[in-house]
């Protein structure tokens, strides 16, 4: 199991940041997601949640609406030997999305994050790009499904994760 750490954010937009690791849990680096790098002028400053108000969007199609929690446990996933992407603890949803997850809509939820977030519109240019990232999003949020630790809810909680004795 994946030892739990703090949720930072960037202390200059406020947005969650991602964390990734290298093959062995090493070497951590916090980065803005993939949605929001074409999107801000600077690089991640991180900081504590606790230490700034959060700027919470939906985790699925990038949208600035957060209306629900999807509760899971933290997971890790191997994007390379060298590189894994760490989810820790609930992700948030918009309307839309909450929608698909509850309907297990994976299919579905993957191609709305290809096309509503700027971002990943931007990123998918080529057909082979965009291969690339559907294959990303679906690897993410099949696992996210397998870590899901119930129903969505309305409103927005940090974390339901056993591991951090809540």
């Amino acid at each position: 199991m994946l030892g739990m750490k703090a949720t930072k954010v960037c202390a200059v937009c406020g947005r969650v940041l991602d964390r990734w690791t290298d093959g062995d849990g090493n070497n951590e680096r916090w980065e803005h997601s993939t949605q929001d790098l074409k999107q801000f002028d600077h690089p991640a400053v991180p900081v504590g949640k606790h230490e700034i108000k959060p700027n919470y969007r939906c985790d699925f199609c990038n949208l600035d609406v957060s209306t629900h929690t999807v509760p899971a446990s933290s997971f890790t996933v191997m994007i390379t030997p060298e590189q894994h992407s760490v989810s820790e603890g609930n992700w948030s949803a918009c309307p839309t999305c909450v929608e698909l997850v509850c309907s297990g809509s994976w299919d579905e939820l993957v191609e709305r994050a290809l096309t509503t977030s700027p971002a990943m519109r931007g990123m998918a240019n080529s057909s082979e790009t965009k291969a690339v990232l559907r294959v990303y999003l679906g690897l993410m949020y099949g696992v996210l499904c397998e870590h899901m630790l119930g129903e969505p809810f309305p409103g927005w909680q940090t974390h339901s994760d056993p591991s951090e004795g809540r």
